[in-house]
Parts: C-alpha cells; structure tokens; sequence
C-alpha cells in the first residue's frame, strides 16, 4: 500500500510536467527516461531561479532579517535540489553558485590573478547570524551576481543532453557530497542549515529517480531505494539539531544504504557506469569501503595497475637507509609505521640529530589522495615526493640516483627489480615507481 501511494505522488508530478513535454506537436516519440529527467532537471531550475529573484529583490529592498533570511533559506534548497545534475554537467558553474566564500589566487599566472569568490556562501556572510544591514549594498551586488549566472544558465538549457549513466553517476556522487560536505556544514558555514538541505537533496534525488521507478514499480530493488530515501528523510525531520546531529549513524545506516540501493538499482536497470576513471569507484555499492577511492587515478599514467612485487619492493625500500647520502636514514626513520607513518614530533629532527626542520612528518596513509604534495604543493605525485626528500639536505641528503647504483651493488636487489619491472638495471625511476606504489597502497578507508 505504501508502495501503491508513493507511486501515485511521483506519477502525478511526472504526469504534470510530461503534459508539457511529451505533447509537443514537434515531438513525434514519448521522451526517453534521461529526456523525463531532464525536463524535471529545467523546471526545478527555474524555480530556483524564481527564488534567486525573490532574494535579490528582497536585498534591494527589505531590511527585514526574518523575511531575508527565510528567502535565502529557500533559494539554497531549491539549489539543493538540482545540485546532483549541475554538478555533473557544470561544475565550474556550482563552483560559482555554491563555492567557499574565499577568493582564489593564481600564482601561476604571468600577472599575479584574484579570481573573487561568488555564490550563496558569499551572500550567507551577510545575512547570518544576524542581517548586515550596513553592507546591504555590497550583498545586494553579490545576489545579482549569482542571479546572473542562473539568468544565463537557464537560458542555456535547451542543448543540455543527459543520459541514464550520468544521471546515476551524479546522484551516487551526491550522496558521497552530502557525507563529505553537506551534513559537516561546509557550505552552510555560518547559516548551518546544512540538515534541511540534506532533506531537500535527498527529496531531489527521489524526484529523479521517479522517472525510472515508475517505469517498474512493482520491483523489489525500487521498493528497497524509496524505502531508504524515506528512512533517511524521517531521520532528518526528527533530529534536527545541527551540533547533536549524530553523521556517524545517519552515514552508515542511512546515506551508505541509499548508495547501496541505488547501486542495485541501477544494475537491474542494465544501465552501465560511464568507462572512463574517475576518482571515485562506482563499481562498489558502498562508499565506505577500502575500494570507493581510486589511487590511480591520483597516480602518472606511468606508475598505474602496478604489480605486487613493485609494492612489496617498495615496502622494502622504505624502511632502506641506502637511498639517504649516508646509509643510516630511512623513509620510515621519520614515517614509522607504528605511530601511523609519522614520528610522533612536533617538527621532525633534521639529518644531523640535532636540528629541527621546519615542519612535521605527516601521515602517509591516504597521501595518495591528495591532488599535490608537500604543505606548499610543490610536487604533483609521490614519485616526486620520493626524489625530492631524499635530495633534501636536511632530511636524507642524498639522490634517487646515486641510490639506485648503490642498490645496484646488491644481487638480492637486481632480483627483486628484475622481479617488479621486468628489467636487468636498476634505474633513478625504478626507485621513484616501486617507494611511491608503495605509499600509494597506504588506504586507511574501510
């Protein structure tokens, strides 16, 4: 019987705007599944653009903080709610409407470039906790400027091509997005309005999601995922105090259940994951396991699908004083692995014992997810990393070189390389390759 009337709510909403779209003089063919979706996509855009001019309006004109307030509460759940697609097929527009309130600097480029934040998180700075009514202007400039870029991008829609694999990839993403950033508060920082937006995400996503359950709603796989999308959303109604909100429970025992669901759904829809690699696996139901994280992907393409004898050289390496310039440090004398790859030190002791360098030893475990390397992000992959310390004269004084013609002495070496990469010498690279497969088997996710 539930199932009986959930079906009904999403037909009548599917069936109002279907009216719309499927009796188009023009249209010769009832619109495919992503071309439903996609016209549920371009009305809840609009109303969110409806929303952004009642809020930019309201900045131009009312000093009521209740009103203004409430206004900018229901613009970002309308935001909410066409989150998933706009992050899939625009994301440097959702990095304008909803990135981190904090100007980016370039420098990079010939002239020093500010690329000035913009976007609800901007605006929120203004209006919470109390409303600035002083600095009214300068938030009324930054609304028109976010209500601008919907202007545009509304407008835009209509060459807009979805297909099921990115639909199902942008709603398992967005249930990564609201364990990582929603429901922790990141981008409702001041507001903290972060568990009404979780309950308009997930109502988005079942809005969705309609249009293929629908389409078999007698099936057992579409009962489970509305089932978890009610669950979750019952949960969100009933607990909503932002510092007492338990994420632990509300990750594992509803988002991680909703990505499980929609997993099993997908596949009986014989609907495929897109072939390229991404950083996160969606060929696992569950984001909480050890494989949800690609490495490779954080890896140069000359370094990927490595075999265990390279990690396991590797390892050996590691804990290997020979790669420092005078054989009595290792990568593990400051990484140790029992104190979770680091030295347990405020600031790690320099070559000589006596010294302190300037930073810490951090943890290796999940280094390999990081976009860069280093606290100043010097260095793109580990295999740069591995060079760079080892050269450091503070920390190993020695070089990738002259440590592969001193493992070149070694015959139990010349076995274990010519094991990992299929080759008689031992090159610079090889001990690049074989320390960096190793670090980058350092998952701490499970």
């Amino acid at each position: 019987m539930l199932m009986s009337l959930r079906i009904i709510g999403y037909a009548s909403l599917l069936l109002t705007i279907l009216s719309i779209c499927c009796t188009h003089p023009q249209l010769e063919q009832p619109l495919s599944t992503a071309g439903q979706v996609k016209a549920i996509y371009v009305q809840e855009v609009h109303q969110l653009l409806a929303a952004s001019a009642h809020l930019d309006s309201l900045l131009k004109n009312s000093t009521d903080e209740v009103t203004v307030q409430q206004a900018f509460r229901a613009a970002r759940l309308a935001y909410k709610r066409i989150e998933p697609l706009l992050e899939q097929y625009n994301p440097e527009l959702s990095k304008k409407l909803n990135g981190p309130a904090i100007d980016k600097h370039d420098l990079e480029a010939a002239e020093r470039k500010i690329w000035t934040a913009t976007g609800f998180q901007v605006v929120e700075e203004f209006l919470f906790p109390k409303f600035n009514v002083t600095r009214q202007k300068e938030a009324s400039r930054q609304m028109a400027v976010l209500h601008g870029y919907l202007k545009v991008y509304s407008n835009d829609l209509q060459g807009l091509s979805l297909t099921d694999r990115n639909i199902f990839e942008a709603l398992r993403l967005e249930i990564l997005r609201m364990m990582s950033l929603g429901i922790s508060g990141f981008d409702s920082p001041v507001a903290l309005h972060s568990l009404p937006e979780a309950h308009a995400a997930l109502g988005g996503i079942g809005t969705l999601l309609s249009v293929y359950v629908q389409q078999q709603p007698h099936s057992e796989a579409a009962y489970q995922l509305t089932d978890a999308l009610e669950k979750a959303q019952a949960y969100l109604r009933k607990n909503t105090s932002f510092d007492a909100f338990d994420r632990l429970t509300f990750i594992k025992e509803h988002l991680d259940e909703i990505s499980r669901r929609l997993y099993v759904f997908q596949r009986q829809r014989s609907i495929a994951n897109n072939p390229w690699p991404t950083a996160v696996n969606l060929d696992e139901p569950s984001f909480l396991s050890e494989k949800t994280f690609n490495a490779d992907f954080f890896a140069p393409v000359f370094n990927r699908n490595v075999k265990s004898e390279t990690v396991a050289l590797g390892k050996i390496l590691f804990h290997e004083p020979m790669l420092s310039g005078n054989n009595r440090r290792s990568c593990a004398s400051c990484h140790t692995p029992d104190k979770a790859f680091t030295d347990g030190l405020a600031t790690s002791k320099a070559l000589n014992g006596q010294d302190d360098l300037r930073r810490n030893a951090p943890t290796l475990i999940n280094a390999t997810f990081q976009r860069v390397q280093f606290y100043d992000a010097r260095t793109n992959f580990l295999e740069g990393q591995v060079a760079d310390v080892v050269a450091n004269p503070d920390e190993m004084h020695g070089s990738v070189e002259q440590a592969a013609v001193k493992l070149s002495s070694v015959s139990e070496y010349r076995q274990l390389f010519g094991q990992a990469f299929g080759e008689d010498s031992i090159t610079a690279q090889h001990v690049q390759k074989a320390v960096a497969a190793y670090v980058r088997s350092l998952n701490g996710f499970n």
